[in-house]
């Protein structure tokens, strides 16, 4: 094997794999794969601890933490290396795809021409300037969302491509003539473009998930943002002395008789009654309803989530 397929292949080494794995994520589509161990079509898990101060919040209610070597000895994986751009290009941009969550090959594209237009516009070499008019005009990202029909191998063949496109098509648009311009040329903003990415996208830490289905390792922990109803009455610890238990019951209740959680139904007062608590109590201005269901279910998918092998956590907004 060359140097140049080793940087592209050997993407880690024992040194490289962290203490843990996470994946934030929404508990409602993750529930049933968490219960079998494993995410079919999953991308990408991060090696970043400070994923959950990024992501964690709205959209996404949960953190699952798996260990490293554990991860590692279930699943195949491949580090993205963000420094190096030999692997951020390889196999028609894979790695960018991922970076950028794209789904199509122009869109990628798009996106790495717009930052090597940036560069393009801080050049003092002149004879850039033909080809920055042009984009400025244009747009750096209409120009190339228009490109992906070869799949390149390699950064060299990034470089041609671009040159081709720039050339064979670009300049129709503008009746301008950049072949001045050499592939290197195209590699040198490609490499100054790739770096500004790593530098903005490395806290990441992302690897990339190359089986089919992400194999979860037991014993794993997850983390739920959960939000306590919102207490009104100075009297509610004095006749609810647990809190948790009141609110399981009161969700239970609600999925079963999918009662409107805004209104003071009958078993609200009675579990009240059942906790003494006295009927003189004003119910609507002790607890908000939907927030007291809200807090019950988190809790309910709390003991389920234990009893299937989990460490649990709650993370109090």
């Amino acid at each position: 094997m060359d140097f140049k397929n080793y940087l592209i292949e050997a993407s880690y080494g024992a040194e490289d794999i962290p203490k843990n794995f996470f994946i934030v994520f929404d508990l409602d589509t993750m529930k049933d794969n968490l219960a079998k161990y494993t995410v079919p079509g999953l991308k990408g898990i991060s090696g970043n601890n400070e994923i959950e101060f990024l992501f964690l919040g709205v959209g996404r209610d949960a953190i699952l933490i798996m260990n490293g070597q554990k991860v590692i000895n279930e699943n195949k994986l491949s580090r993205i290396m963000y420094n190096n751009p030999h692997y951020l290009v390889s196999n028609n941009l894979s790695a960018l795809m991922r970076m950028w969550d794209k789904r199509r090959i122009c869109d990628v594209y798009a996106n790495l021409f717009d930052y090597m237009a940036h560069e393009i516009k801080l050049t003092p070499d002149k004879k850039w300037s033909k080809l920055y008019y042009g984009i400025e005009r244009h747009g750096a990202i209409n120009i190339a969302r228009k490109w992906g029909k070869h799949k390149v191998k390699n950064i060299y063949d990034l470089s041609k491509y671009i040159k081709s496109e720039i050339d064979n098509n670009f300049s129709k648009e503008t009746g301008d003539d950049y072949s001045e311009l050499t592939s290197k040329d195209y590699l040198f903003m490609i490499v100054k473009a790739l770096t500004k990415i790593s530098d903005i996208y490395g806290n990441e830490a992302e690897w990339l998930i190359k089986d089919k289905t992400f194999k979860i390792p037991k014993g794993s922990e997850i983390q739920l943002l959960i939000e306590e109803p919102r207490l009104v009455a100075k009297d509610y610890k004095k006749y609810i002395i647990n809190k948790e238990k009141f609110a399981i019951r009161y969700a239970e209740e609600s999925l079963t008789n999918k009662s409107d959680p805004m209104l003071i139904d009958d078993f609200l007062k009675e579990k009240l009654v059942t906790l003494d608590c006295p009927d003189s109590i004003n119910v609507s201005c002790m607890i908000q309803g939907s927030s007291l269901i809200r807090y019950g279910k988190t809790l309910m998918i709390k003991n389920q989530l234990k009893k299937l092998g989990y460490k649990v956590k709650l993370l109090d907004y």
